[in-house]
């Protein structure tokens, strides 16, 4: 979710695509869903590389520009982690929204288990050391599948700057700003998690 301001290309994209967009909008939006799809589709092979699963499956959702304080009303979910990044090409912060039980399920399935997610796992207990690492990866490959689609187009890094716990804590642009969101769907082993950005 970059903050888009007059001065970035992507601020005059219209989501969802609809008839009054121009030429060039339309264009933008069409290449923005390309490279967010191959985000999906790259983070998905991270993913079984990670824990080994026949049944991993990430698609993209919706997508939208809207005000920052819309954003942070749909991550109204309890068992989000937030990891924040700089966009270094774009001078701008994104925040990626991710469910804390995958966590739980990768650790399950490197360690032998079945990748498997129970409601008696507790997600705002503190993670140990190995989860915290397990963690970190799955941000750090997270940030890699999304620079690769940007290559051609516009090289982008993902610098980590910090993580938050709760979404009220968010406080990356003003309340009206307009940002870019997307939202994606990943299913887990039969579990189905909501992934924003």
């Amino acid at each position: 979710m970059p903050d888009l301001d007059m001065q970035t290309p992507f601020s005059q994209i219209s989501f969802p695509l609809n008839p009054k967009a121009t030429p060039e909008q339309t264009i933008a939006a069409k290449e923005m869903e390309k490279i967010l799809s191959q985000f999906a589709a790259n983070w998905r092979v991270s993913l079984a590389a990670l824990m080994p699963s026949k049944g991993i499956f990430l698609s993209l959702g919706k997508v939208e520009v809207l005000p920052f304080e819309g954003f942070v009303k749909l991550q109204g979910d309890e068992s989000a982690d937030y990891q924040i990044f700089e966009i270094e090409a774009l001078e701008t912060l994104c925040v990626w929204a991710m469910d804390r039980r995958i966590v739980s399920m990768v650790v399950d399935g490197m360690f032998g288990g079945h990748g498997r997610w129970t409601p008696r796992i507790q997600t705002n207990r503190p993670l140990t050391p190995i989860e915290e690492r397990i963690r970190l990866r799955l941000w750090e490959s997270l940030a890699n599948a999304y620079e690769g689609p940007w290559q051609a187009l516009l090289p982008q890094r993902l610098k980590v700057l910090r993580e938050e716990k709760e979404v009220k804590n968010l406080r990356l642009t003003h309340a009206h700003s307009p940002v870019f969101s997307a939202e994606f769907s990943l299913q887990l082993n039969q579990h189905l998690f909501r992934l924003a950005f």
